[in-house]
């Protein structure tokens, strides 16, 4: 798969974060959202940071030193150390082979019994090829991880940039991230599944700290998802915030949407419901979704004098449904007869005319 992302995103945290509850053996939450599904040895191979900064990171990640009881192992080369960097794979003479100081490499992975996971970071550093403008290129890296997975039995994860976004126009959907990331075609095509990262514009990570209650800063509020996928998967855009005490991108969907939601439903509810005591008050009672006497086909027909009939012109009829049915899941709103033979379908609330028999409607409704 492909990790996809803006340089200075934090993939490399992120990805580092994966390997360490990998190998941890506990089941937790990664810094992807998702819960690790399997446990096993975990391999990370870094062209950019030397032993000091993945020590570095590593400690920030587990403070408490957890990791000195892992289940399974965590090997990191840093090839800065190692005599620098060298490729995965290379062109020779029109065809594209396996780099000779890698198989020796992998040859070792190849022994492993218990291996899961293998992280390349990041994808230009280790290929001696033009995989950006190349298709063949793109295509034979591509298909070269695929071999490695399917004889490691573990997830190959290579770490790639995306193209340069412009400030005005930021991504906003996965559709438009899955474009952005860099090279051919080839590359996304050629996986099994890839999943980008994206920084979200200045107000909406402004609002999102703010509904957090924690400070803003730039470079710390990112959308993510599963861009493509050869298989079922989760495609739910997801919300990442910066954790300023270790760096790490940090899933905080359930948070933000829980926030949000409470606080737009709730006030959109108690909008319908204003709007539905109001006409039983005028002797104008409402239906759900009646043509003439529905909740939404009378709010748009009228002058929007105030708040509450601006509220719901201001949404879609399946909107107002929606929350006409919760209201009266919360005993808000219910269902009554203008006559005693009448339909009940009616809205009132608690204690309100319908409810206690002093409704009187206004003469010459159709409704009546």
């Amino acid at each position: 798969m492909v990790f996809a992302a803006a340089g200075d995103s934090g993939k490399g945290m992120m990805t580092l974060d994966l390997a360490m509850k990998v190998a941890s053996g506990a089941s937790m939450q990664n810094a992807f959202g998702g819960l690790v599904a399997e446990h096993g040895d975990a391999i990370i191979i870094t062209a950019e940071d030397d032993k000091d900064e993945m020590h570095r990171r590593i400690s920030r990640l587990d403070p408490m030193r957890y990791r000195e009881t892992y289940d399974h192992k965590l090997r990191v080369l840093p090839l800065p150390n190692l005599g620098g960097v060298f490729p995965i794979m290379q062109k020779f003479d029109n065809t594209y082979l396996m780099g000779e100081e890698f198989s020796r490499i992998y040859d070792q992975m190849l022994e492993m019994t218990n291996l899961k996971l293998i992280v390349i970071d990041p994808l230009a550093s280790f290929v001696h090829a033009d995989v950006n403008a190349d298709p063949a290129a793109g295509a034979a890296f591509m298909g070269l991880l695929a071999q490695m997975a399917t004889e490691t039995g573990a997830t190959v994860m290579v770490n790639h940039h995306m193209a340069k976004v412009d400030a005005k126009e930021p991504i906003s959907t996965p559709e438009e991230a899955r474009n952005k990331i860099r090279g051919t075609s080839a590359i996304v095509d050629g996986v099994r599944s890839a999943f980008a990262v994206w920084q979200v514009d200045e107000g909406t990570g402004k609002q999102r700290c703010r509904d957090l209650n924690v400070p803003y800063t730039r470079n710390a509020v990112f959308d993510g998802a599963v861009v493509k996928s050869n298989g079922p998967a989760n495609r739910e855009i997801r919300h990442f915030i910066r954790n300023s005490d270790t760096g790490l991108l940090e899933d905080r969907s359930v948070d933000i949407q829980s926030i949000a939601m409470s606080s737009a439903v709730r006030e959109r509810l108690n909008h319908v419901v204003q709007y539905i005591r109001m006409r039983e008050e005028q002797g104008l009672a409402v239906t759900i979704e009646g043509t003439h006497d529905g909740v939404w086909n009378t709010a748009n027909g009228l002058e929007p004098t105030e708040p509450c009939i601006i509220a719901i012109q201001a949404v879609k009829p399946t909107t107002i449904k929606n929350t006409i049915t919760t209201a009266m899941q919360h005993g808000l709103v219910g269902k009554f007869r203008l006559t005693p033979s009448g339909p009940l379908k009616y809205l009132g609330v608690p204690n309100g005319p319908l409810s206690n028999g002093t409704y009187e409607p206004v003469t010459g409704r159709d409704n009546i």
